[in-house]
This record gives C-alpha cells, sequence and structure tokens, in this order.
C-alpha cells in the first residue's frame, strides 16, 4: 500500500488538478486527458466534486474578498484562479476552506471579474466560478472652517467611510455655486485640499456645493452622499500696519515724515492690500485724535513715506501720531502702534537724554527690566517734565523728571524678540526735548509642557484631553500623530487656558502609540506630550 500524499504533494496534485480543466477550455490539452492524467486515476471516470463558494459581501476596494469553499469528498485542496493566474491555494478542513484575498494592487474598484475556484482530491475534481466587483471607496467631504479672508483657500479633507489604507489619487476637488465652478483643486494623497476663488467677494454664499470628482479607487460624492453642502462666509482680509517716524524730536519748521506699509495677517491669502495710509494726532496723554495727512496705499507692504512737514510747523508740544490703514471692500483697516513726536519751540534751551538699563535679556511674560533715564539741560540746569518710554517706537510709560534730573520705569517684558528701548524727555516752554540712544532688550521664548490627561477609544477613533501648560498664554496648532501620520489636529485657543479635547479620524484596531505635539507660537516653545498607548477597538 502506497503512502498518504504529503500536505506539500496533494498542493501540488490539487493545482494540477484543478487546472487540467483550465487547461482543456483553453484548448491546451485534449478532454480526455483531464480524466486519463488525473493523479491516482483508475479504470473508470471518477464523480465531480460538489463546489460550492459563499461570499459574505462585496468588498470594497483595499479590503479582502473574504468568501468560504465547501466541497464533498475528503483530503481536499482549494485554489482560486483568475484566467492563468493562481491568486490563493489552500487544504481543506472538513471539507471547508476559508480565504481573503487582499484587492489591492489584485482588482480594480468597479470593475467586474469571473473567478474559478477548483478542488481536487487524489482522484477527482471539480469546481465553480465566483463572481467580484469591488466597490469604489466611500468617503465624504469635511470643511475645516466654513469663514474664510477674501483670497484665502477654503480648507477641508476627504475622509474615508471606514478604515482603509487606500488614498486618494489624482481626483479633483470641486466648489460650485448655483451652476457656477467656483475653483477646481486636484487633491493631495493624505486627502487634504485648498479651494481658492478671488471672485468670491466678501459675503455669505448659500448653498456652496464641494464635492470629489472621485478617481480609479475612491467613489464620487454627490449632495447627500459625501458631499459639502452648506453656507460659507467671506470676510474682508485682515491687515497688519506699521509705521516708523524720521525723527522723534525735532524743531519747528524742520521735515518730519512717517514710513508707513500694510499687508494681510492672513498668511494663506494671496490678494494683494490697497488703500489709503491715514495719519491721526492727538496731544500726548489724549485720545482726541484729528487726521493729519492721508495717501494712497500703492501695496506690495512696501514703505511710503507720508510728510508731516507742514503740520508740525505750525505747532509745538509733543503728540501721539497714529497711523493706519483705511481698509476696501476686501481688507479690514488696521492700525500700527502709536509713534511719539516732539516739535521744539525755537529758543529753547538744548538738553541730552541718556538711558541705563538693568538687564539686557529677560524671558516672555518675566521679569520686567529696569530702565533710568536722565536729563541734562546745556546751561547745568536741572529740566523739569516729563520722560516717556518706549519699546519698539511704542510709548509704555510716562513718568516725572526727578529733581536730580533722572526718570525711573519698570519695562514689561512684551512679546519674545529683540527690541529696541529708548527714553524721550518731552520738553517745556523753556527746556527742548531730547531722545536717548535705543538699547536692546532680548526676550526669549518661555518653555512649554504637553500632556495627555485623558484618552478613551470608541468605534475605531481615540478622544484626547490635552494640557499644554507655560509661564505665558498658550495658543497655536496642536497635532495628534500616529507615527508619522496626522491623525487629528486642532487649534488652541488663548482663551482656553491651555485645554484642548482632539478626536483622532478612524485608526486601525489593535494597541496604537499616539503622540500629541503643540506647535508653540511667538512667546512659547514648541512641546511634546510623552507616547501614550491606546487600545483602539
Amino acid at each position: 500500500m502506497s503512502a498518504p500524499p504529503t500536505p506539500s504533494r496533494r498542493v501540488a496534485l490539487a493545482l494540477l488538478a484543478g487546472l487540467l480543466p483550465l487547461a482543456v477550455l483553453l484548448g491546451l490539452l485534449p478532454a480526455s486527458s483531464a480524466v486519463a492524467s488525473a493523479p491516482g486515476g483508475g479504470g473508470g471516470e471518477p464523480p465531480p466534486l460538489d463546489v460550492t463558494v459563499t461570499k459574505t459581501q462585496e468588498p470594497r476596494y483595499g479590503d479582502d474578498l473574504v468568501f468560504t469553499v465547501r466541497s464533498s469528498g475528503s483530503e481536499q485542496t482549494a485554489t482560486v484562479v483568475r484566467g492563468d493566474e493562481v491568486l490563493a491555494s489552500q487544504e481543506m478542513t472538513n471539507s471547508i476552506a476559508h480565504f481573503a484575498i487582499p484587492t489591492l494592487g489584485r482588482f480594480r474598484a468597479g470593475t467586474e471579474y469571473r473567478l474559478k475556484v477548483f478542488v481536487a482530491t487524489e482522484t477527482s475534481s471539480g469546481e465553480s466560478q465566483l463572481t467580484v466587483k469591488p466597490w469604489y471607496v466611500g468617503a465624504h467631504v469635511t470643511i475645516a472652517n466654513p469663514t474664510i479672508s477674501y483670497s484665502a483657500p477654503l480648507y477641508g479633507d476627504l475622509v474615508p467611510d471606514r478604515e482603509t489604507v487606500v488614498e486618494p489619487d489624482g481626483g479633483t476637488m470641486a466648489m460650485f455655486q448655483g451652476e457656477a465652478v467656483r475653483s477646481t483643486y486636484v487633491i493631495r494623497r493624505d486627502g487634504t485640499f485648498a479651494l481658492r476663488d478671488l471672485s468670491m467677494t466678501p459675503g455669505v454664499y448659500p448653498q456652496a456645493h464641494v464635492y470629489y470628482s472621485g478617481d480609479a479607487s475612491y467613489g464620487p460624492t454627490s449632495v447627500g452622499m459625501g458631499s459639502f453642502l452648506g453656507e460659507v462666509t467671506v470676510v474682508r482680509m485682515p491687515t497688519t500696519t506699521s509705521a516708523a517716524i524720521s525723527g522723534s524730536v525735532v524743531s519747528q519748521g524742520d521735515p518730519v515724515s512717517v514710513l508707513g506699509a500694510a499687508r494681510s495677517a492672513d498668511p494663506g491669502t494671496v490678494a494683494d492690500v490697497k488703500g489709503d495710509l491715514v495719519v491721526w494726532a492727538a496731544p500726548a496723554g489724549s485720545q482726541d485724535f484729528t487726521e493729519i495727512a492721508r495717501a494712497a496705499y500703492p501695496g506690495g507692504n512696501q514703505a511710503l513715506p507720508v510728510s508731516l512737514t507742514g503740520w508740525a510747523a505750525g505747532r509745538t508740544g509733543t503728540w501721539t501720531i497714529r497711523v493706519g490703514h483705511s481698509g476696501t471692500d476686501i481688507s479690514a483697516p488696521s492700525v500700527a502702534e502709536d509713534l511719539l513726536l516732539t516739535v521744539d519751540a525755537p529758543g529753547a534751551m538744548a538738553t541730552t537724554t541718556g538711558l541705563t538699563l538693568d538687564r539686557a535679556t529677560t524671558t516672555a511674560y518675566g521679569a520686567p527690566v529696569t530702565a533710568t533715564a536722565r536729563v541734562t539741560a546745556a546751561d547745568g540746569s536741572v529740566p523739569t517734565g516729563d520722560v516717556a518710554f518706549l519699546v519698539g517706537g511704542a510709548r509704555v510709560a510716562t513718568v516725572p523728571v526727578r529733581p536730580d534730573g533722572s526718570a525711573v520705569a519698570r519695562i514689561p517684558a512684551g512679546a519674545a524678540g529683540t527690541r529696541a528701548v529708548s527714553a524721550t524727555y518731552l520738553g517745556t516752554t523753556g527746556h527742548a526735548a531730547s531722545s536717548s540712544s535705543a538699547l536692546p532688550v532680548r526676550v526669549a521664548r518661555v518653555g512649554s509642557r504637553t500632556v495627555v490627561t485623558s484618552a478613551k477609544a470608541r468605534h475605531r477613533k481615540v478622544r484626547l484631553g490635552i494640557q499644554v501648560t507655560s509661564t505665558a498664554p498658550v495658543a497655536g496648532t496642536v497635532l495628534v500623530r500616529l507615527g508619522s501620520k496626522v491623525v487629528a489636529r486642532g487649534v488652541l485657543r488663548a482663551s482656553a487656558r491651555g485645554r484642548l479635547v482632539l478626536v483622532t479620524k478612524r485608526l486601525p484596531a489593535g494597541r496604537r502609540t499616539l503622540v500629541v505635539s503643540y506647535a508653540g507660537s511667538r512667546d512659547v516653545v514648541a512641546s511634546r506630550s510623552r507616547a501614550k498607548v491606546v487600545r483602539v477597538r
């Protein structure tokens, strides 16, 4: 009696037996070969095996094709074939075999395939057919914020309806308003997009429709089936105005001017800021501002000079000068930090002002800097009046001159960066104003600490409680990463006191390690949490 066939030999025999009918169908062998060549053949043709295939459901592209093969007989091997390609083969247990064939890279979404399933024993074989047509990956469109600045993109994500490793590839995002196509954008492989339309001037746009055209793997979206349909609001671009003055102390009749520039405060915008630069003045200590000059601003973030010589020729004393952008239909108004200008009367006694600081460095929101100014007159007398202390050209304190000619003020650290501190004696009718040289003060950013305070997994998503702490107010972007992939993002508002809750995208099941990172801000250094291990299910 011959030894029973080994498992590897049964697989080889099954493949041979299973593929013989295919070879006959293709005309590669005569019909008689299917019986005569079957291993273990005897005097008569064995009855064919009864093979049934049960598919649980039509797979979505990227998922496995799952089905079960059942057959009569024993010690069988099931083989799945597409054309002349063997997709899978395995020995059956109790006449049953369970298959899970990956669709990724083997099939195309939306294409129908006819597969053959062969079952073979040592003496007989049977076959059945299986039809498969992988579904396109379903997804829905999410919008990060439906309120945008003029000329800034409408940011969003194409989010798969279920967990998948398949990425969108080459499809187009489009935004409709009524029948008009507002903007199109070829989607990024991470599913993000940025739709920009310069014709959408500030206003409210109801029933904006953002949809995905689909690609080889992802199906198109439509209203009620994944598209975004809602109201989009476009607001005027926020702007920032900066200004400097040619001299903080001048004699009546001397030339004096300001340099002003305006730009968008939203980094996502592309439109230029134009309009007018406006200059206002008020007596020092007063808020009664009057417009004293105006000039058309050409845009391009260039510094535009605006002369104040004619205005200053008819005035003396110390004035607060304010420079701003007027705003337009597409850009919002803004003002720069106030400047200080002293116009001396003819014949006033000349003075000099010196300045010393108790420290050259500090930290944001840390210890203030003590500034000491000393005012002397050309004739040796001690001037009276006030000294204004300025940081970056903006007045932060005004204190009277002491009998010894000194004036002392504590200067707040302010925002991180290097800034110039100076002192200006404001003068009187008998003593001319004067300014010190500017001294630099470096304000360093402060550290931060990011902690995951809670983590709860549900429906393959993780809800994270996050706390960012620092000695300065914290605000900025917070990201959650799984490895190198960003699975959640949010913006931490200064009013939130460092607390934020984020929910991740759908994650693969199992133990997953998440890391939360805070991007930092102008005043606060970035930080990241310790790795948080979460069981996703």
